[in-house]
């Protein structure tokens, strides 16, 4: 259920052997006088280290983990970030660590942070960030479902920077839902997806400021995060979020969703200007109807022999016309072989009801 999480560390000491690199102010020239770094930290020793940032970038256990150490005002910023079931499930965020495996994971972060020459108690953190997870194996190919996410977030895909991949995002910088084809986002990072199923879709509700997680979840500091019954919470929260935000609509009331569906179809033949755009649509309509039906290959080799293009002139012309048709189309619409309620029904049955607990005392 946690995948990464971010974590602001308040008490925290750094040894004089420290494996630390440290960045400097750039100095130029037409400068007058050379950039003054600031005092990042003094170590164990009293030692005082200047520049810009400090920052170690480690590897565990098939995952990682990165601390930053920056300057803010009169203020020194420390944080660490890491994805805890990388460094659980040695190298892949697929399946949830749960929360004992989150909890492993974070002291796996600490004692290799120590041997970094970073002593800490993450437990003690703040977090200043979380993203939660939630995976589901669906029927078809992510592809099918976009249409459908579009609708219900009101949004296109967009290219997520934070997982390398095209996803469906809707939020704000405080919050966001993020959905995505995991398994593609695994194979385009050259990871191999063969212990895995063919098809998965993640979906991701990410606090993305200290605010957000306090006033959302309720929480603070890591061992808050990880206690038993905020734990199960947090995940019933996650839960709550995917229903309040994608499935509003009862099942077999999902009228209005298909009418802004098809008027989104509509529209698109509109802009593109003319007095036939209304019969242009259900032309359209027609070729896909018969791709989802049959596929390209199959609807080609229909038209095929239908048009006989190589026996005369014409007959190519068509062809070739039939074949631009059912390209646009895919371009238009691209292809869904089921309706937009069977998919959503499936997507809503695959995500758990969230049931809370009451803290125990």
């Amino acid at each position: 259920m946690i995948d990464t999480l971010f974590l602001y560390l308040t008490d925290y000491e750094i040894e004089p052997k420290a494996q630390v690199k440290i960045n400097t102010l750039p100095y130029s020239p037409a400068q007058e006088s050379p950039s003054v770094n600031p005092i990042l930290y003094r170590d164990t020793s009293g030692r005082a280290y200047e520049g810009s940032n400090a920052y170690i970038n480690a590897e565990l256990a098939g995952g990682s983990w990165h601390f930053d150490l920056k300057r803010k005002g009169d203020v020194s910023l420390c944080f660490v970030h890491f994805s805890v079931p990388k460094i659980h499930n040695r190298g892949s965020n697929f399946y949830s660590a749960g929360r004992e495996g989150s909890t492993a994971a974070i002291k796996a972060v600490e004692t290799d942070m120590r041997w970094y020459g970073v002593n800490t108690d993450l437990m003690k953190a703040q977090v200043s960030r979380v993203d939660l997870a939630h995976t589901i194996q669906p029927e078809y190919s992510f592809a099918h479902y976009v249409p459908l996410f579009r609708l219900l977030m009101n949004t296109a895909p967009v290219f997520d920077t934070d997982t390398g991949t095209v996803c469906m995002r809707a939020g704000s910088s405080r919050r966001a839902l993020v959905i995505y084809d995991k398994i593609k986002e695994m194979q385009d990072k050259g990871q191999d997806t063969s212990p895995y199923p063919e098809k998965a879709i993640r979906f991701e509700y990410r606090l993305q400021k200290a605010q957000a997680v306090r006033s959302q979840i309720g929480v603070n500091t890591t061992s808050e995060l990880m206690d038993k019954d905020t734990y199960h919470n947090v995940k019933a929260e996650l839960y709550r979020q995917l229903h309040d935000r994608l499935y509003r609509y009862e099942p077999g009331n999902m009228g209005v969703l298909v009418a802004n569906h098809l008027q989104e179809q509509l529209g698109h033949f509109k802009g593109r200007g003319g007095k036939r755009y209304t019969y242009n649509w259900l032309v359209a309509l027609g070729y896909q109807v018969l791709l989802e039906k049959a596929g390209r290959a199959v609807v080609e080799e229909v038209f095929r022999k239908d048009c006989q293009p190589e026996v005369s002139e014409a007959g190519r012309k068509r062809f070739q016309r039939h074949k631009s048709e059912l390209k646009k189309v895919e371009q238009d619409f691209g292809i869904q072989s089921q309706n937009l309620e069977r998919l959503y029904q499936e997507l809503k049955d695959k995500t758990p009801v969230p049931m809370f607990v009451n803290k125990a005392g």
